[in-house]
């Protein structure tokens, strides 16, 4: 069940939601990176983010996210606990995965890592789309 504010109330094993029209889950996305910068302490400008919105394999959607925080003092394992905090725990949206990346970053969140991934994103059922926010547009040009 989803309240009017697009957050979740309580998710028991088992049970599924309605599924939020796109619009509604990239103001939750845009929510999201909001509060992980003030949880953080940072600047818009040292918050890079690129996601990948996808199809899962039971038809649900939902959104891959590298992140690269710039201020150094910044890139902990805490930091990165609090982005996945924020997600679950304080805005409440739901079930989060966090994981410090690897030179092979690039490569997963644009699913190239094998023919297995490359094929999951052929046929009618499943999509995928990779965006940038504004402050990765700029760090990239």
């Amino acid at each position: 069940m989803v309240n009017t504010d697009g957050r979740m109330s309580v998710n028991k094993v088992g049970t599924w939601w309605n599924q939020l029209p796109f619009d509604s889950q990239m103001k939750r996305l845009w929510c999201w990176q909001s509060q992980c910068i003030k949880m953080l302490g940072i600047k818009r400008r040292e918050f890079l983010a690129v996601y990948r919105w996808e199809v899962g394999r039971g038809g649900r959607e939902h959104f891959h996210a590298l992140v690269k925080v710039l201020k150094k003092e910044k890139q902990t394992r805490g930091s990165m606990h609090t982005i996945r905090h924020v997600w679950d725990t304080k805005l409440e949206y739901g079930h989060t995965h966090a994981r410090r990346s690897n030179v092979m970053a690039n490569d997963y969140i644009t699913k190239l890592l094998s023919e297995y991934e490359e094929s999951r994103f052929t046929g009618d059922l499943r999509q995928r789309h990779v965006f940038f926010n504004n402050a990765a547009k700029k760090y990239l040009s």
